[in-house]
Formats: C-alpha cells, sequence, structure tokens
C-alpha cells in the first residue's frame, strides 16, 4: 500500500490509524528506502545486479505489487437548506458556519463553491450550489467523505445549518 501525505496532519492521522489496527493485522513500514520499478525484464535485472553490487542481497526485499480487488465507495449525502435570505447573505452564512468548522474554500466555478473540512481525524468535501426562488433561496450542500469523521461533520453541519434555515436531508 503506498499511502500519499501532503501535510504533517495526514501523517499524524496515518500514524494514529496505523497504531489503532496494529494488534488487528499485519502491518509494518520498511526501513530505507521503497522504490516502485518498472520496465523491461533486462533493465530490471541489470538493476539489480547492480543493486547487489553495492547492497548485500539478503538486505534486499522484492515483491510484486498488484492493485487490490477492493472498493470502498464514498459517503455521500445532499442537504437541502431552505431560507429566507438572498443568496450572497446565505452563502456568506453557510461559509462562516464551514469556516467555523475548519472549512477551506479550495474553488469557485459556475455558481459552485468547494470546500475541504480538514477536522481532527479526517476530511470531508463540501460543494454548495444555491438556486434563488423569489424571495426565498434554496442551497444544496453536497458532502462526501469517509468513515466515523463523515458522520462527525454532517451531523455538525446539519446543526449549525438548522440556525439558518429549515434542512432537509437526501441521503445518496
Amino acid at each position: 500500500m503506498i499511502v500519499k501525505y501532503s501535510s504533517e496532519a495526514e501523517r499524524k492521522r496515518l500514524e494514529y490509524l496505523l497504531e489503532q489496527y496494529e494488534g488487528k493485522m499485519y502491518l509494518r513500514k520498511p526501513s530505507g528506502s521503497i522504490i516502485m520499478i518498472e520496465g523491461d525484464e533486462d533493465n530490471i535485472k541489470n538493476f539489480l545486479e547492480e543493486l547487489y553490487s553495492k547492497i548485500p542481497r539478503e538486505e534486499v526485499e522484492i515483491y510484486k505489487i498488484m492493485e487490490p480487488d477492493i472498493d470502498i465507495e464514498a459517503k455521500s449525502v445532499i442537504i437541502e437548506l431552505h431560507t429566507t435570505m438572498g443568496k450572497e447573505e446565505a452563502l456568506g452564512a453557510i461559509g462562516m458556519a464551514l469556516a467555523s468548522m475548519r472549512g477551506i474554500l479550495v474553488s469557485e466555478a459556475g455558481g459552485e463553491r468547494t470546500y475541504i473540512l480538514s477536522l481532527k481525524g479526517g476530511r470531508v468535501n463540501v460543494k454548495v450550489r444555491t438556486v434563488e426562488r423569489g424571495p426565498h433561496t434554496l442551497v444544496l450542500i453536497e458532502l462526501e467523505g469517509y468513515g466515523r469523521i463523515f458522520n462527525r461533520a454532517k451531523n455538525n453541519l446539519l446543526n449549525k445549518l438548522s440556525l439558518i434555515g429549515e434542512v432537509k436531508i437526501r441521503e445518496l
């Protein structure tokens, strides 16, 4: 398994998760350099011959990596927020609610705002779209994520949004 992380917080989340599963299954983080090699067989053999001339063969472990047939789908939900606020006012209130949950606006295009909630324990993606209906505004908020952090983020956001207007949930 290769896990790429882009911040110290993500590295710590990985370390914590490894600790949680330590006694439940075999987990090992190899020391030294981990090298993924792709190429024709002759070049790989030449590389290994050179490698063994520099580092003792018993210090080199070689594994064939295959993509497992495991598919974990993200959890997702659409929250409908009906409010008497205007579009901009509703977007501002939602932006404040997401900011209070450590949400970061990552893009805004085509009438849709995309946020990443970087919560303690994980991340959740959020997309926000608005539809003006006369004096009212309908805001569609799509949450997508994995694990327990998804449910925690959803429940926290529902509490905050209930202060802004009427909230309905559509499970996907």
